[in-house]
């Protein structure tokens, strides 16, 4: 098993126009000034049975799948064209594809979804951050999950 250092990691998204299925390496383009990305949990929601003239035990099945959200924090730059078509994207409420690419591990974790928080974080004496959230749907590509 290889472990992968946590850095030289870049959030892309999937150019407009282009399906998943058929997108090659120059189809992906590259948020400006990543600082940390949160990776989405994956939950399964849980049901339960539990019966009066049972033997005591809870009945326990899985249900539906959530995604999860994806978190990012970038440097805020109010001049770059890709944080400003994000904005838009978040406007429009727009689905696409995302990727968390791990350069120097040759992997890649592929998430579908929209831009569900458009913020800023503001800290004194700090350098000012654009925080993002995406709602992701259905079916991820995450690296080294089973297909």
């Amino acid at each position: 098993m290889s472990k992968v250092k946590a850095d030289n990691i870049q959030l892309e998204q999937l150019a407009d126009g282009i399906d998943i299925a058929e997108a090659i390496e120059d189809n992906w383009i590259q948020a400006a000034g990543v600082k940390e990305i949160t990776p989405p949990s994956l939950t399964v929601n849980v049901t339960e049975e539990s019966y009066l003239d049972g033997d005591g035990w809870v009945e326990k099945d899985g249900g539906d799948i959530n995604p999860g959200e994806l978190s990012v924090t970038l440097a805020w730059d109010p001049d770059d064209t890709q944080q400003s078509a994000m904005y838009s994207d978040c406007l429009a409420r727009k689905k696409r594809w995302y990727r968390i690419n791990y350069t120097k591990a040759g992997v890649t974790d592929k998430y579908y979804g929209f831009i569900s928080e458009w913020g800023k974080a503001i800290t004194k004496g700090e350098k000012i951050n654009r925080s993002v959230k995406f709602a992701l749907s259905g079916p991820q590509q995450e690296a080294g999950a089973p297909a």
